[in-house]
């Protein structure tokens, strides 16, 4: 069962921008409004948990390389261009 939440119970920048985008009809609800933006923090984490799981995996596969002798191709700065590259590709 769903409660009506009752924008005065918001702080007043969070009820004005919802009620905002009601009236724009961009949303049918302020629960809608407030509904989307704890989708797009979930999103944004996942995304950022994505990357650091990818970072770290190529961090280890670097360092172990290195431990071993083996020097993989390319210059820092190439492997960083390589990290930011995979970022801009998920970042939302």
């Amino acid at each position: 069962m769903s409660r009506h939440l009752d924008p005065a119970d918001l702080p007043e920048p969070v009820a004005r921008f919802a009620q905002a985008e009601v009236a724009a009809g961009h949303y049918p609800t302020v629960e809608d409004v407030l509904s989307a933006g704890v989708e797009a923090l979930r999103q944004q984490a996942e995304a950022e948990q994505e990357w650091l799981e990818y970072a770290r995996d190529l961090w280890k596969d670097r360092t172990a390389a290195a431990d071993r002798g083996e020097f993989s191709a390319g210059t820092s700065a190439e492997m960083m261009a390589r990290i930011r590259a995979r970022v801009e590709r998920t970042a939302p």
